[in-house]
């Protein structure tokens, strides 16, 4: 848009030249010495034009050169960006590998934080239809434990809080369990591990791309830091006995049920899709 005012401005100049060159003459000047000078004024104006042009040329090669400089400011900008992006990702995902697999060393206690023979006991693992107590779930509870930072103090008052629930509603104690295991931490690890296994691939991805994938992460983690939240809040309210919750199981699992689907169910969409897209990016 800058080229086309100038080269405008430059057109306008010229004609108004060549206009002023071939002006009539004022017939109070008559034919004498006016005229001789109105033709030599021309031939000088003619003679300018090739400098007039070379002039005009200067000025858009230097702005050519501006535009050119802006570019390399941008990529320059852009490659910084890059940069720090990398860096937090992949510092993100290293402290969270080493946290996964200081998890994947821990032993569980063997009541299984109180609720071996609780709401273990009684809920079924859809996919190999074992109770949740059995050794084949180990993983499975590792994922809840790790959910809650493998706190053990929260962990048995969470699971204190889940055999009641489970004794009123089996549903809702299904459900909040299968939270902690399969979105709050399963969705987690595959977006870290995902990221972990194309970690060289990083490089290669635009900024925009590194970006999509750290509001994603971010997104993730904080369902996680939320999860962690609503549960510690309950069971603030449990040790407190708020609303007489301590006695009352109906007003627990109301408690519980309404956390969740204020909370967590429309969010589980929403985390589905963010580890799809940072594992599509990846592709």
């Amino acid at each position: 848009m800058r080229k086309n005012f100038f080269t405008n401005i430059f057109i306008l100049f010229l004609i108004t030249l060549i206009m002023a060159g071939c002006r009539p003459l004022n017939k109070e000047d008559g034919y004498g010495g006016a005229g001789h000078r109105d033709g030599a004024s021309k031939s000088q104006e003619i003679d300018l034009i090739p400098q007039l042009i070379d002039a005009y040329s200067q000025l858009i090669q230097s702005e050519e050169d501006d535009e050119v400089n802006g570019d390399v400011q941008k990529n320059l900008q852009s490659d910084k960006e890059k940069t720090e992006l990398i860096a937090l990702i992949k510092e993100k995902v290293k402290t969270e590998i080493e946290v996964l697999r200081k998890y994947s060393n821990k032993i569980e206690d063997n009541e299984q934080y109180g609720m071996k023979w609780g709401v273990f006991k009684f809920l079924i693992e859809d996919n190999n239809k074992r109770n949740i107590q059995s050794a084949e779930n180990t993983l499975a509870r590792k994922q809840l434990y790790a959910s809650l930072e493998w706190n053990e103090d929260r962990l048995r008052k969470f699971g204190t809080i889940m055999n009641e629930v489970e004794k009123c509603d089996r549903v809702v104690a299904k459900t909040i369990l299968e939270t902690g295991m399969n979105f709050v931490q399963g969705k987690f690890e595959n977006a870290i591990i995902s990221i972990d296994d194309k970690d060289q691939d990083l490089d290669n991805l635009i900024l925009k791309e590194l970006k999509d994938i750290k509001k994603n992460l971010d997104l993730i983690d904080s369902f996680r830091k939320q999860w962690i939240s609503s549960v510690d809040s309950i069971i603030s309210e449990y040790d407190s006995n708020t609303g007489d919750i301590q006695k009352d199981s109906q007003a627990l699992v109301k408690r519980v049920n309404t956390e969740y689907k204020e909370i967590f169910e429309n969010k589980i969409a929403e985390i589905k899709k963010a580890v799809d897209d940072i594992q599509t990016i990846l592709k």
